[in-house]
C-alpha cells in the first residue's frame, strides 16, 4: 500500500487508513490516533473547511467531546463509508474532525451512528429518496438532508417532502461549508441578542 508525501511523516505514529489522489490537490491521506481526530494531508495545502468554521467548531467544542471525537474516529470513518460517504468530503471532514456536536446556531445534528437509522427511518416512512442522508432527528417535523451526489443541504419540513422529491426544493445550502456558515451565523447573532 503506498500514500502521499506527507502521509510517511505521520505513518509510524498512527494508524494508516486510506490514501487517494486528487486531480486538483494531489496526494490525500487521512490517518487515525494519537492526538489526531483525522490527520489530513493534501499537496499545495488545500483545506476543505475554511479556517473562519474551523475555529467557530472548536470554540463550541469540550475536552470531553474532544476526547470521544478521537477515540471514535476509526469507527466513524466506517459507518461513513458504508453509508456512500466520500471520506475526502465536506462532511466527512465536519464528522471525522470536528463532529457534530460542536455544530449550533440551529439544527441539532446527529453522530455519525445515527445516521443509518435516521436516513432508513426518512426513506421508508416519509419516501425520501436513496441519495439522501438524514442529517438530523425528525422532532421538529422536518429533517435536514444531505444529498451525497451534489453535497447540498436541504431543510426538508414533511409538507415540503413532495417538492424535494420532484427537484422542487430549493436547497439550504450548497455545501456543508455553506451550511455551517449559515449555522455560524445564527450562532453569532444569537449569542449577540443574550
Amino acid at each position: 500500500m503506498t500514500h502521499g508525501a506527507g502521509c510517511s511523516l505521520f505513518f509510524k505514529q498512527y494508524s494508516f487508513v486510506e490514501t487517494k489522489n486528487l486531480a486538483a490537490g494531489g496526494g490525500y491521506c487521512c490517518c487515525f490516533g494519537g492526538d489526531a481526530r483525522c490527520l489530513r494531508f493534501r499537496l499545495g495545502g488545500v483545506d476543505v473547511l475554511s479556517s473562519e468554521l474551523k475555529a467557530w467548531l472548536q470554540a463550541n467544542s469540550s475536552p470531553g467531546y474532544d476526547a470521544w471525537l478521537r477515540a471514535q474516529a476509526q469507527v466513524h470513518a466506517g459507518q461513513l463509508r458504508a453509508l456512500g460517504v466520500d471520506l475526502t468530503s465536506e462532511l466527512a471532514e465536519l464528522y471525522l474532525q470536528h463532529g457534530a456536536g460542536n455544530v449550533r446556531g440551529w439544527y441539532e445534528l446527529l453522530e455519525p451512528d445515527q445516521l443509518a437509522e435516521a436516513t432508513a427511518h426518512v426513506q421508508a416512512e416519509w419516501g425520501v429518496p436513496a441519495p439522501f442522508l438524514a442529517l438530523t432527528g425528525i422532532e421538529g417535523q422536518g429533517v435536514v438532508l444531505y444529498d451525497r451526489r451534489s453535497g447540498a443541504l436541504y431543510d426538508a419540513p414533511l409538507d415540503r417532502l413532495d417538492a424535494l422529491r420532484s427537484g422542487q426544493l430549493p436547497a439550504l445550502a450548497d455545501s456543508v461549508a455553506g451550511f455551517l456558515a449559515w449555522c455560524r451565523a445564527r450562532d453569532v447573532a444569537r449569542g449577540s441578542d443574550a
